[in-house]
């Protein structure tokens, strides 16, 4: 009942995908970025992400059987993104959670910011850590029915290899991290949430 309260009070202030690039155009030309550090590093990754998302709604594509997937949930469910704007992660993979939930009427999505609701990201850590973005299906009394992220499995591995090598350079790994993603187009990520998704038909 705690968790089903905090759901609905998260999803009933959060805005939409469309609010949200609003509000990184917004931020940009304040040279400013969403979250709890504000410096010149963080407003250039944001400059990055919303070139990065802006890309992806354009020429992310969702195969046939996915679309007839996600298309056959009858059910009403609501659906929460939790993120920041300068996540290099989010970038990518927000917009690869919005195109499938638009592929469906019966889905609601709206996103927060993970430091402007702490109380929500400790619900959902990954091994201990606030990590984004993650993605919260619910059905329509606001009870949990899955969530999903941060990363798909083998990207995750990846961030986890990269954490005990310590004296590896994080900008290299960062370039590796963005080529991955490029070359993958959103796949991993769509066909471990077409796995979740199966659940609900």
């Amino acid at each position: 009942m705690v968790l089903q309260k905090l759901l609905k009070e998260h999803f009933e202030k959060g805005f939409s995908y469309s609010q949200y690039l609003k509000d990184i155009d917004s931020m940009i030309s304040q040279n400013k970025t969403s979250g709890l550090v504000q410096n010149e590093l963080m407003v250039n990754y944001t400059v990055l992400a919303d070139r990065r998302m802006r890309r992806w709604n354009k020429v992310l594509e969702i195969d046939a059987q996915t679309k007839s997937l996600i298309s056959s949930v009858k059910q009403n469910h609501k659906i929460l993104i939790i993120t920041e704007a300068w996540c290099g992660d989010a970038s990518h993979l927000v917009p690869v959670f919005c195109k499938l939930t638009e592929l469906n009427p019966n889905f609601e999505t709206r996103l927060v910011y993970r430091d402007e609701n702490p109380a929500l990201m400790e619900q959902f850590l990954t091994n201990g850590a606030k990590s984004i973005p993650i993605i919260i299906v619910m059905d329509e009394a606001y009870n949990l029915v899955f969530s999903w992220g941060p990363r798909p499995l083998e990207m995750q591995k990846r961030v986890t290899e990269y954490k005990k090598n310590p004296d590896r350079a994080y900008d290299d790994f960062l370039n590796e991290t963005q080529v991955w993603y490029n070359k993958d187009k959103g796949k991993s990520a769509i066909i471990e949430l077409q796995n979740e998704f199966a659940e609900l038909v």
